[in-house]
Order: C-alpha cells, then sequence, then structure tokens
C-alpha cells in the first residue's frame, strides 16, 4: 500500500474514532507532524498490524473484523504494547463510522473494495524508551487504500502466481510484526538468484496478465513456512495440508479456510510440515490472506505444478466459501 496513491487515506485513533490526518491536533509524539509523519517506534519496525478488505454493498462481517482485532491485541501484548481504546469500540467505530466514510453508497465507487491496514506502535520517540518502559501506550493508524470493484471471485486456470524459495530462520514466526527488514531482505535474495540463473532481471509483475512472483520461505533444514504475503497451503496424498503454526503466521483467512474444509472437503485440512520437495510435487497449492483470499500456485522455481482437477475444483469451492464466510449479506 503506497501512500504516493492520492486516492489512499490516512486515519488515526483520537477519542474513540478514526480521525482523518489532516484534523490531527497539533503535532506531539503521539501525533507527528506532516513534514515528520512517523515516531521513532515505527521507524525501527516496533509494531504490530493487520490488514482485511471491505466494501460499502458487502461489508466484512463482524466475526472475521473480530479475529482481526483479537489477534492484533493479542500481538500487542506480546510486545508490551497497548491499544489507545478497547476491542468493542474499536470495532464498532470501523463497522460504523469509517465503512460509512470510505464507501458512500451514493458515489460512483460504492462498489470498490478497500485494503485496510491498522497499525500499532508505541508512542514514543526514543530507542532507550522502546528498552526501558514497562508498559507502552500504542498510537492506532489506519491506511484505506482502494482496489478493484468488489466482486465474487472466480478462479482463473492456468495459475498466474510463481513462488520462488529462499532459506531463513524467521525471530518471531506467530506475529504479524511490522519489521520488514526480513522480507525485504529474502525477496533481494529472490532476485539476485534469479538474475545469476538467468543472466536477467526477473519480468516486471506490476502489469495485468504478467506473472505475479513471490517468496515463498524455509526454514534452515528446509520445512516450508509461508509466503511474503499469505499462508500456504499444498493438496499431497489426496488432502491439504498447511504448515505448522508454530512457524507460520496464525493467518484469519487461513482459520476461515481450515473451518470451511472441516466441514465440506472429505478429509479436514491439516497442520502438517512438508519441505519444498514435497510442495514442489503437491497436486495443487495456494496462498491465502485476508485480502486477496485464495491465489494458485502455478509454479515453484520454474517447475509446474501438476494440477489434478480435484484440487482445482476443491480450490474453487474453498475461494467460494471463503468470500461468502467473510462477505455474505
Amino acid at each position: 500500500m503506497s501512500s504516493q496513491n492520492t486516492d489512499s487515506h490516512w486515519f488515526f485513533w483520537n477519542n474513540d474514532r478514526f480521525i482523518p490526518f489532516a484534523q490531527q491536533p497539533t503535532p506531539t509524539e503521539a501525533f507527528p507532524s506532516p513534514s515528520n509523519p512517523f515516531p521513532a517506534a515505527l521507524l525501527y519496525g516496533y509494531s504490530v498490524f493487520t490488514t482485511f478488505c471491505f466494501c460499502a454493498q458487502r461489508p466484512l462481517q463482524a466475526h472475521w473484523l473480530n479475529e482481526h482485532l483479537l489477534r492484533l491485541a493479542q500481538n500487542a501484548r506480546q510486545l508490551d504494547m497497548t491499544l489507545p481504546t478497547d476491542l468493542e469500540t474499536l470495532q464498532h467505530d470501523l463497522l460504523q463510522g469509517l465503512y460509512p466514510t470510505l464507501c458512500k453508497p451514493s458515489q460512483a465507487n460504492a462498489s470498490t473494495a478497500w485494503r485496510v491496514r491498522l497499525t500499532l506502535f508505541p508512542q514514543v520517540s526514543q530507542w532507550s524508551q522502546l528498552i526501558k518502559a514497562p508498559s507502552l501506550p500504542g498510537s492506532l493508524w489506519l491506511l484505506a487504500s482502494p482496489l478493484a470493484p468488489f466482486a465474487k471471485p472466480t478462479i482463473h486456470w492456468p495459475a498466474h502466481l510463481a513462488l520462488f524459495t529462499a532459506c531463513y530462520s524467521k525471530p518471531l514466526p506467530t506475529l504479524k510484526h511490522g519489521s520488514l527488514c526480513e522480507a525485504l531482505l529474502l525477496e533481494r535474495q529472490r532476485y539476485q538468484n534469479q538474475q545469476k540463473t538467468t543472466g536477467l532481471p526477473p519480468a516486471d509483475t506490476s502489469h495485468p496478465g504478467q506473472l505475479q512472483q513471490e517468496t515463498v520461505w524455509l526454514q534452515p533444514d528446509g520445512m516450508v513456512t509461508e509466503t511474503t504475503t499469505g499462508n500456504i497451503f499444498a493438496y499431497i496424498n489426496g488432502a491439504w495440508q498447511t504448515p505448522l503454526r508454530s512457524v507460520s503466521l496464525a493467518g484469519v483467512a487461513q482459520t476461515a479456510i481450515m473451518a470451511c474444509g472441516q466441514q465440506q472437503l472429505p478429509t479436514p485440512i491439516q497442520h502438517q510440515a512438508f519441505c519444498l520437495q514435497q510442495l514442489q510435487q503437491a497436486e495443487g497449492v495456494f496462498v491465502s490472506n485476508s485480502v486477496q483470499l485464495i491465489r494458485p500456485v502455478g509454479q515453484i522455481n520454474h517447475q509446474a505444478i501438476p494440477w489434478s482437477s480435484i484440487a482445482r475444483k476443491q480450490t474453487q469451492m474453498l475461494a467460494e466459501h471463503l468470500w461468502q464466510a467473510f462477505y455474505s449479506p
């Protein structure tokens, strides 16, 4: 989500509601100035966040919004941060205040979906405060960026997502933390490896129709964890599997997919450790997150995924059920 997008909107939490950035009070350490919009804590990457999607015509169901907020609060506690309000008040303003502000039914873009990122970081400006303070009061910021018009998902074939591997040792495997240094290093590693392999830089993936590229992260022992943007699922030996919770983020979309699989699939989806070779030989692979829902993977390290007809059918079914669970009227 680029802050360069003129259609994007910044908000911050003040007096039990989200306030547009232009209406902020006198700049302080907690409320920075437009010329210096972020405190040092955010620059250090000491933050937690959650990302979801909503549209005025089909707002995100309250249950799943609450799941995002609960995870945000749980992650914050593990970093000794506190939310500036209770979850009930926060959820109420998102549903009753912010949604109408961004998605007015009278506007021509009422069908536009918005990617919403909530970020919580300490209201401090010095490194020493981050170290010494026993509890860190949090400042809550929100960035809303427009997406394409909202529509029921259809899985298109052939799959247009390509994954490439990078090995890492993730220090905070279960937190959706705001430090992107490790992710950037892995993306740089992928980019450099592709240049060495082909002698050319990877193709520009910013244009529609181009093959999308993303990194799938491996542990030092070769076990698969997740991708840069979401959880990964593989159809192995006639059943869907997703990596262990101990090595990957507990995704909200992942939780919903597993709940759907429990009811709709012949074999429930299991948390299971699997290696790169097993992933490449799987009869189906997809990546999930709360914004793009489900994206089927076409290749990994240039090796095509041998999608079976049953894996394709079940992927489409899971995508439809996930959309209904998140956005049913």
